[in-house]
């Protein structure tokens, strides 16, 4: 399921095309491809899903459409609101969710480091809100949808520095293959950027 939310930048690319008008040019749709390739590589996708699997395709797949959708909603309104105004009024809304499911559970409060983490994550996430809305408020969307690709990677990066793990040869082929991919998209040059 978790594989299939990267299939957002995918379907985000057509919807940018028939949404918002923009040209793609065959850089771009390589770019794309190639990173798509990267993430199959890095996440090693298994033949050998049962039918239980299922349900968490399906919700896979209903996962990327909703990014992809928001994606282009939050492009959309860069036309018309700021970057800030457009982070502002996503994490009120997140936060009320958020907030109201906490009142119907069994809520912990966390305490100590786990405390700082939520907060940690509070404000990365925040800030992520933040600068994705000002790479679509600058650049269309379909040349930002191949940066999506890059957060595997740097889960990697992260993974062998913290954990002392390392992928294995699938994991690395698939690391470059993201990271020429999101530089092809990039280092277009200025005339075939749509």
């Amino acid at each position: 399921a978790q594989t299939l939310t990267f299939l957002a930048p995918l379907i985000m690319v057509p919807m940018a095309v028939f949404a918002l008008g923009e040209v793609l040019s065959a850089r771009r749709i390589f770019g794309l491809l190639l990173g798509f390739a990267g993430v199959l590589m890095i996440l090693g996708l298994s033949t050998q899903a049962g039918p239980d699997a299922l349900w968490g395709a399906v919700a896979g797949i209903c996962g990327a459409v909703l990014i992809a959708l928001v994606q282009i909603t939050v492009r959309s309104m860069t036309a018309t609101e700021t970057t800030i105004s457009i982070a502002l009024s996503f994490t009120l809304i997140v936060a009320t969710v958020a907030g109201t499911t906490a009142l119907a559970g069994n809520w912990v409060w966390p305490l100590g480091p786990a405390l700082g983490a939520v907060l940690a994550a509070g404000v990365f996430g925040a800030l992520n809100v933040v600068l994705f809305t000002e790479s679509l408020a600058r650049a269309p969307a379909s040349a930002v949808a191949p940066m999506d690709y890059t957060g595997l990677v740097w889960a990697l990066l992260v993974d062998w520095l913290l954990f002392a793990q390392l992928p294995g040869g699938l994991g690395i082929l698939g690391s470059v293959l993201i990271t020429a991919a999101a530089l092809i998209v990039v280092l277009a040059p200025r005339r075939s950027a749509a």
